[in-house]
């Protein structure tokens, strides 16, 4: 064995795009500091997705021989982890394996310039290499700490973009979950057996009501041979499906773009085909599938209240790093690699990452190549230069999910323009506004409507027609811009928001519609775990006091200012679900009577604060409790707002008495302006009855308003 300096540091080869690298780790001497080799070869010239896609072609050109010389395999396994919170400070000791066998067929180790030396590895990979070794896993790896050299960008810069086809063409992916106990270990172990317990459950005579669900089964256990909530195994997948891993944007690419498995198995869309992927938790592993059938069997069967955080909250509320992934290879399998920008966007805007730009760069490996070059991203740019690129190039190409219906974040990074989201931090709230919503409680669940916005109109004089564009593989429906109408209404080719040359500003078209006179601030309770507990039921009770006082004296006395009331402060949304989620959707057609809704939910909230004390929700009527969920979702961090010519909304938490009503072309929702010292800056979504998705355009056609341009800074 090489003998190892501790104060040496490895040197990586001159960053070049071609460059492969991938590493062995040393076996033997188990009770030995951690070791092993680099392995540099080359990508060929060119890597051609259509080929790729059917063939499974050989991307070294050199060291294939090598490869199975030392581990019996010319595949190399892709590991795909979350690297933890502390920074590299354990040694890793690597030295050069030549890509070309000696004339006895035996690798050349430094057999060149020496090189070798220590780099330092995150605990979390010290873990995972240490198992590996106790495990004698022999095989080639392509570890992003290791074969990418993390101290230069300009290493980062050309090894990042070839991640799409390191972990598209790996035999397989890995996905390190951690170390665990050995009690831990073999819960994880019996997940299949579960598995096959909730499939049963699932095609048998059980009862469909999710109610009765948990009763029939806690005399059934024996029978389906299902843990009791009270095993470890609950314990230690609520453990599991807590860590870091699931939240990580990284992740989210690595088996985004993986092989699929061999077979196929319905998940949704009878042609889903899971990554083909093992999931490691300390000394076992399981198939990726295992743990999507898990996920998706207990969200089907209403158990998720069985697997529980450390913070008491429900897992399966935030895990949705499957259901972004789902959407993610379904985009591929239907489009190559066409994966529309607003999928990106949705799937990836809860996700985090350790730096702020990485949660733009991070999402080029899910990209096609024509968008990659037009982008021209790089790790060394500034993150306001990164994010306001990313930004003005959404909203130029992407014509489904508004950007600007994004914006709120829990903080906003200096130097960004207005209307650009801080991509480094989770929106604050539900998003007001989006172009797809279910129609109404009772349709299929997986039906959705495209919403019309201001321009793009379904029918009449505003409507505008669908046309497809082939690209190869690639076929998508896009909205074009309307001509006719003699040039009356054409302000631009499409008509809405366009990038300002030359500047981070964007150019928005439409109407100024009124101006905000008063402000009721947000609803704290809203932001509260237990929105029905004795102390959130008073500040809710008190909040909404304020909030019908100022609608009373702002709208018409009668029914119908008190129904415009109910659909505000829930943003007319409606659910069949009795817990927080995105399945809410626009009622527009206004089918469910919500002022009922909100007078059972004022006489739950008079019974709560007559108590003292917090009242079950099981004394809620099932509508009322889905109102409830509704009004908590849709008024977090929202602030209640009146204007001048006597509407009511809601808006985002930093808007103000002052700014400005305007509808956008091809936006969907209302939105809020501000001036400030000669600059027009975005302020936030915002909801207003007869304002949503179009509506506005009546008043433009009745001559009721003007057209408007913006310059938004």
């Amino acid at each position: 064995m090489e003998v190892q300096d501790a104060t040496k540091s490895f040197v990586y080869n001159a960053p070049d795009s071609r460059l492969f690298r991938l590493f062995h780790l040393d076996l033997d001497n188990e009770g030995d500091a951690l070791s092993g080799t680099l392995l540099t070869t080359r990508f060929p010239g060119t890597l051609q997705d259509q080929y790729k896609t059917f063939i499974k072609v050989n991307i070294l050109e050199h060291g294939l021989d090598v490869m199975e010389a030392m581990t019996g395999s010319r595949d190399y396994t892709a590991l795909s982890y979350s690297w933890g919170k502390e920074p590299g400070r354990y040694p890793l000791w690597l030295a050069i394996v030549a890509n070309k066998l000696d004339k006895d067929k035996r690798p050349l180790i430094n057999a060149g310039p020496d090189r070798s030396g220590n780099i330092g590895i995150t605990a979390n990979l010290r873990d995972f290499l240490l198992q590996m070794r106790r495990q004698k896993l022999d095989r080639f790896l392509w570890i992003d700490a290791i074969c990418i050299a993390q101290h230069l960008d300009a290493d980062k810069d050309v090894q990042i973009p070839r991640m799409r086809d390191i972990y598209e063409l790996a035999g397989q992916v890995w996905v390190w979950l951690g170390d665990a106990s050995s009690a831990q270990s073999e819960c994880f172990s019996d997940l299949p057996l579960v598995n096959n317990s909730l499939g049963v459950i699932l095609d048998g005579p059980g009862p469909k009501d999710r109610q009765a669900l948990d009763t029939w089964l806690s005399s059934t256990f024996s029978e389906v041979y299902l843990p009791p909530p009270s095993d470890l195994f609950w314990q230690t997948m609520s453990q599991l499906l807590s860590l870091s891993y699931w939240r990580r944007l990284w992740t989210l690419q690595e088996l985004a773009v993986a092989e699929n498995v061999a077979y196929s198995k319905h998940w949704g869309s009878s042609a889903y085909k899971p990554p083909n992927a093992e999931v490691l938790y300390g000394s076992h592993r399981v198939g990726w599938d295992q743990i999507e059938h898990f996920v998706s069997a207990i969200e089907r069967l209403g158990l998720s209240n069985w697997l529980k955080s450390r913070q008491g909250g429900d897992i399966l509320e935030d895990l949705h790093a499957l259901r972004g992934l789902f959407e993610i290879r379904m985009c591929r399998l239907d489009s190559g690699w066409a994966v529309p920008l607003d999928t990106l966007l949705l799937a990836t805007r809860r996700r985090e990452a350790s730096k702020p730009q990485d949660m733009v760069i991070g999402m080029l490996a899910m990209m096609d190549r024509s968008t990659i070059r037009k982008l021209a991203l790089s790790s060394s740019m500034p993150v306001s230069q990164v994010f306001s690129i990313f930004g003005q190039y959404y909203i130029q190409h992407e014509p489904q999910e508004c950007l600007l219906n994004h914006n709120a974040t829990q903080v906003k990074l200096p130097g960004l323009p207005s209307w650009c989201p801080d991509f480094s931090s989770r929106e604050i709230t539900s998003i007001i506004g989006t172009r797809s919503f279910k129609r109404t409680a009772g349709e299929d669940d997986n039906q959705a409507v495209h919403m019309p916005c201001a321009g793009f109109n379904e029918k009449g004089k505003w409507a505008i027609p669908k046309h497809r564009l082939e690209f190869g593989r690639l076929v998508v429906n896009v909205f074009t811009a309307k001509g006719g109408d003699n040039g009356l209404y054409n302000t631009g080719n499409p008509r809405g928001l366009q990038p300002v040359e030359c500047s981070n500003s964007i150019r928005a078209s439409g109407m100024s519609l009124d101006v905000v006179t008063s402000v009721i601030d947000c609803n704290p309770a809203a932001e509260a775990i237990d929105f029905l507990a004795f102390n959130s039921v008073q500040q809710t009770h008190e909040w909404d006091r304020q909030c019908i006082q100022l609608a009373r004296q702002t709208l018409p006395a009668g029914s119908s200012g008190f129904d415009i009331y109910a659909r505000t402060i829930t943003a007319n949304r409606i659910t069949t679900s009795t817990t927080i989620s995105n399945e809410a959707w626009y009622d527009k057609e206004a089918r469910v009577v919500v002022a009922g809704q909100y007078l059972r939910f004022q006489q739950f909230v008079q019974a709560t604060l007559g108590a003292r004390t917090t009242i079950s929700p099981a004394n809620m009527d099932a509508d009322t409790l889905r109102f409830t969920q509704c009004l908590q979702q849709m008024s977090c961090q929202r602030r209640f707002f009146a204007t001048k010519s006597g509407r009511i909304g809601l808006g985002s938490s930093n808007m103000q008495v002052g700014d400005e009503l305007v509808v956008f072309f091809f936006c969907p929702t209302p939105y809020l302006l501000r001036q400030v010292k000669q600059e027009t800056l975005f302020v936030g979504e915002a909801y207003v009855m007869g304002l949503m998705y179009g509506e506005a355009l009546d008043m433009l056609e009745r001559g009721e308003v003007k057209e408007t341009q913006w310059i938004l800074a």
